[in-house]
C-alpha cells in the first residue's frame, strides 16, 4: 500500500520537481551501487582461504599446562 501512495504523490508533483526527485533517486541508487560495489571488493581481498597456510606454526606442547601454574593444578 505504501508505494501505491508514494506513486499517488509522486503524480501531482509539479514537473520541475519531478525531475528533481528523478535525480534524488538517481543519485541514491548510484551511491548504494558504489557502496555494494566497494564492499564486495572489501570482502573478496579479506577472505582468502589458505593465504596464510605455513605461515603459522603452533609448538607441540602447546596444550601443556605451564611451569608457572603448576602450584595450582
Amino acid at each position: 500500500m505504501p508505494s501505491i501512495s508514494l506513486y499517488t504523490k509522486l503524480q501531482t508533483l509539479p514537473s520541475g520537481l519531478k525531475k528533481e526527485v528523478k535525480k534524488l533517486i538517481k543519485s541514491i541508487f548510484d551511491r548504494r551501487s558504489k557502496e555494494y560495489q566497494r564492499s564486495e571488493k572489501s570482502i573478496s581481498r579479506k577472505r582468502r582461504f589458505g593465504s596464510l597456510k605455513g605461515k603459522i606454526h603452533m609448538a607441540d606442547d602447546f596444550d601443556a599446562t605451564s611451569e608457572e601454574f603448576h602450584p595450582y593444578c
